[in-house]
């Protein structure tokens, strides 16, 4: 409860709170913000600085969480749902790299260097979106076991460690780059199963011994195995006991203790560490995966068993945001509105290209507020043209979700 100098610059101390406990007045209360502001304005400091100590490495994702395949080119998606449909194509690989680009320009302005990897958002990924990435300078990408798993011709044998545990080289024309799969098993073990274990020190052990028994004890040699572990953190920590902080430190004394396993990043990785005794893995040295799958980490509810991308398209209310943003798209272009000339424009659209409106539209998925999601979503698509200077079109009164109305008498 001691002031504490942040990585900001700034030194923030709620003692004078916890020693009072009680009675707190509107000064007092405003002054509690005022701390908490603090910190806030030190977590991007703070991620930094733990990089730069070569402590973590941070991704970024394309900048408003696009499903890039889907930008690419809609009619190129995976949709095995009975009665699933494809919408009218939408196609604008221009918006594609635009996503990546703007991200890598956020990013560089918030750690001072560009990022070295990109978890696409969904882990959605695809033969046809690897120049997208890799032109921009992106050197690694990470996606489920299951995409390998439909890659190529026939399949890959995930379930095999040799298999699994090592990156794979991912080339499209002059376009080359790292992608690593994760085991889905463990990373949804804690993300989703070990917050209700009542002893985290048997949590952590439980992972542990997995990661020995499932891969670790069943290869052989003095190669090393690269075992990857993804998760989504906002749906993990907060079912945890006190955000996971207990878990996570048995985890980590856990694995920093262990003979047989070193935690490792993935730039760390590829280019290697002689410090921590870190063999390098050059992307020409890695084994080629071919025909990278168009999938996400992702199987839609009551698809077809595999990896896919249903969640955001192929319902009526998913196709019906896809036609809206497509018609938008179009009368922006026909416009001659340009990123420098409407520039509040092209943010609305890349916004409404976000993966969320399409994720809560459709049966698959339900906020249990979907209609303000759908008003919030036509609500850009409307700025869309407010920002070239045109007007609306009508059609963007109509719901893409259906309105329930409630009336008394």
């Amino acid at each position: 409860t001691g002031a504490v100098r942040l990585p900001s610059g700034e030194v923030a101390s709620v003692r004078s709170f916890v020693e009072q406990e009680r009675n707190f007045s509107q000064a007092d209360v405003e002054a509690m913000v005022a701390e908490q502001y603090k910190i806030m304005r030190a977590l991007i400091p703070i991620h930094r600085q733990l990089q730069d100590q070569g402590q973590i490495e941070i991704s970024t994702t394309p900048f408003y969480h696009p499903i890039l395949p889907l930008l690419v080119d809609s009619d190129r998606a995976t949709i095995d749902r009975p009665g699933a449909t494809y919408p009218s194509r939408f196609i604008s690989p221009v918006d594609a790299e635009a996503q990546v680009r703007l991200a890598i320009r956020h990013y560089s302005r918030c750690f001072g260097r560009k990022p070295r990897g990109m978890w696409p958002a969904e882990g959605a990924v695809s033969q046809f979106v690897l120049p997208f990435l890799a032109q921009q300078g992106v050197r690694w990408i990470a996606s489920d076991h299951k995409v390998l798993a439909h890659s190529g011709r026939w399949g890959y044998r995930t379930d095999d460690p040799y298999v699994l545990c090592q990156p794979y080289r991912a080339v499209e024309g002059d376009a080359a780059i790292s992608v690593f799969f994760r085991d889905t098993t463990l990373s949804d073990a804690i993300g989703f199963r070990y917050y209700s274990y009542s002893d985290y020190e048997q949590a952590a052990y439980d992972f542990v011994r997995e990661v020995k028994e499932r891969f670790a004890w069943r290869v052989t040699g003095d190669e090393d195995h690269l075992l990857t572990v993804v998760l989504d953190g906002e749906n993990a920590w907060s079912a945890y006991r006190e955000d996971a902080r207990p878990f996570l430190h048995a985890l980590y004394a856990l694995l920093e203790r262990d003979v047989e396993i070193q935690t490792v990043s993935f730039s760390e990785y590829l280019d290697g560490n002689p410090a921590r005794c870190v063999a390098p893995h050059p992307l020409a040295e890695q084994t080629q995966v071919y025909d990278l799958f168009t999938g996400s980490w992702i199987d839609e509810y009551g698809s077809a068993p595999g990896v896919d991308l249903g969640t955001w398209i192929g319902e009526a209310e998913e196709n019906r945001g896809w036609e809206l943003l497509g018609r938008a798209r179009r009368d922006l272009a026909r416009s001659g509105a340009t990123p420098e000339t409407a520039p509040e424009a092209f943010d609305c659209l890349t916004f409404a290209e976000g993966s969320d409106w399409f994720w809560w539209f459709g049966d698959d998925q339900d906020s249990g507020n979907d209609a303000k999601f759908d008003e919030l979503f036509r609500t850009h698509l409307k700025n869309v043209y407010r920002g070239a200077g045109l007007n609306p079109p009508a059609v963007l009164e109509g719901h893409i979700v259906p309105q329930t109305v409630v009336w008394t008498f």
